[in-house]
């Protein structure tokens, strides 16, 4: 069953501030405390753990999703870690792009996802997948690669979709939601402006908090009333990064309390 809407969690994707924590680390985890967030998403969890662990302890930060290459790797050090930080699930942010270009491609990357799946359940987690664009902006006789994958997938394999870049992929997001139902179990939110056609602006430095840009914020939520994680993320920014994670959490909080 679908978590209900007031049960969304708010977390902030380290990658995020990843130049900021390789210089000022205690600062940093200072900032994203006095931003209102009170759980963070980690990229290459291992590393992270070893260094940041006691950051994360001391500051009370829950950590509900790691991010880290399953496909192909040894993943059980990535689900030991993964299980000692608390993380419920583990989600490969990417494959190789030349996987999407084929069904043959996308059927075996299913079928790793599936076997990381069943093996992950000894540490009582979940396995999903991220996209990016080119699983959207490549089609399989007309369908999007991101659409055949969810249909080869077991039903404990989840997805974090990113919206935006789903939005850069040609998808039309809210209908990629809904179709994708109940798989979608986190989203990574943030939006960008639009450009002189409509669509929305692939440039990373100008990514923006979602609902600052083109997409439709409240339809894109309600579209995914099973995503229990809601990550903010920026890949890149040209601007002031501390304000912007506050406004961007914010603006998610404000989404979140207009759903009940």
């Amino acid at each position: 069953m679908p978590p209900k809407r007031s049960e969304r969690d708010i977390a902030l994707q380290l990658y995020t501030l990843r130049n900021q924590l390789a210089t000022s680390p205690e600062a940093t985890f200072d900032t994203i405390v006095d931003a209102g967030y009170t759980a963070v998403e980690l990229f290459r969890p291992i590393e992270l753990s070893a260094t940041f662990g006691g950051q994360l302890e001391r500051r009370g930060l829950r950590v509900p999703s790691v991010h880290a290459q399953l496909v192909g790797r040894d993943a059980a050090p990535i689900f030991d870690t993964a299980s000692a930080l608390g993380a419920g699930t583990v989600i490969d942010p990417r494959v190789d792009p030349a996987a999407w270009t084929t069904r043959d491609g996308i059927l075996r990357t299913a079928e790793a996802l599936n076997a990381l799946a069943e093996e992950a359940a000894a540490w009582d987690l979940h396995v999903g997948y991220h996209n990016h664009d080119v699983e959207l902006s490549s089609l399989i006789d007309g369908t999007p690669a991101l659409l055949v994958l969810d249909g080869a997938l077991d039903a404990v394999v989840v997805l974090e979709v990113d919206v935006y870049w789903a939005a850069v992929g040609g998808a039309d997001v809210v209908g990629l939601l809904t179709e994708l139902g109940d798989r979608v179990r986190l989203l990574h939110l943030k939006d960008g402006p639009a450009t002189a056609t409509g669509a929305i602006d692939p440039d990373l430095a100008k990514q923006v908090p979602f609902g600052a840009g083109v997409l439709d914020a409240p339809a894109v939520l309600a579209a995914a009333p099973g995503a229990s994680t809601l990550v903010v993320e920026f890949d890149d920014f040209d601007g002031d990064l501390q304000q912007t994670i506050a406004d961007a959490r914010h603006r998610v909080q404000t989404l979140v309390e207009g759903e009940r």
